[in-house]
């Protein structure tokens, strides 16, 4: 019994130091994302696909740069203190920024779409409360609609009462 406990002890230790270096790793990765975003951001610019004046690129490329140097210690509650901040010093940059991505080429469309899908699993990522609380309620959310579309595709199949028996409704 002492054998099975102390076995099962240093599964989950081992289990644990995995999911940890795991995880530093993942992050290593949304880094180098967000370098090859940079970088295709900076070609658009030398191919004049995008104008380095414009707010979209000083924006896109000040958000990329921020987001690489800090990757490794952003947390959610950071990112709201510099939406605040940023809200009150600067509440007309954000439209700006918006406006000005809606005239720019699908290539400059899909580079920040990209940053901003990045943005937020990393900061998901990075915040294990939020990582887990987004699962759940992924699950929570996902399994009535499966279970939904799993009694109507057996309600064609067989009669109503079979059906509803067996799923438990």
């Amino acid at each position: 019994m002492n054998n099975q406990i102390v076995t099962l002890i240093f599964f989950v230790a081992a289990v644990i130091l995995y999911i940890i270096f795991l995880w530093q790793e993942k992050r290593k990765i949304f880094m180098y994302k967000f370098f090859a975003l940079r970088d295709q951001l900076y070609r658009l610019a030398i191919e004049e696909k995008i104008n380095e004046n414009s707010t979209t690129f000083r924006e896109l490329s000040l958000m990329l740069n921020v987001t690489i140097a800090h990757s490794k210690k952003f947390k959610l509650i950071s990112f709201i203190r510099t939406l605040e901040e940023r809200k009150i010093s600067e509440p007309d940059k954000n439209k700006l920024f918006f406006k000005d991505l809606e005239n720019q080429s699908d290539d400059v469309k899909r580079i920040a779409e990209e940053f901003f899908n990045n943005f937020f699993t990393l900061l998901i990522r990075n915040h294990p409360m939020l990582f887990i609380f987004i699962h759940i309620r992924f699950l929570l959310t996902i399994i009535p609609s499966l279970k939904q579309q799993v009694f109507t595709a057996l309600s064609y199949k067989n009669s109503g009462e079979k059906v509803k028996l067996a799923l438990g409704c």
